[in-house]
């Protein structure tokens, strides 16, 4: 078996770390975010009163959160 030392700061295995959690993150999103996109299988019957419905609601939430932005980090 072949064996390599390195030898690594802090700071730099820390850098390290990162870049590989960031490659990796934004890999998973852009695979989960195009699936989602392209399986339309969780998609319902088309319902226009539900639709209209969930719309309703939706602004109704936006209004009342509109003034509070901490709330949005909930």
């Amino acid at each position: 078996m072949n064996q390599i030392m390195l030898s690594l700061s802090k700071e730099e295995l820390e850098a390290l770390i990162r870049r590989v959690v960031r490659e990796e993150l934004s890999y998973l999103l852009r695979v989960s975010v195009s699936s989602l996109l392209e399986d339309l299988r969780q998609e319902g019957p088309d319902d226009s009163a539900e639709d209209d419905l969930l719309l309703q609601e939706s602004l109704k939430i936006l209004q009342e959160y509109r003034d509070k932005p901490g709330a949005w980090m909930k």
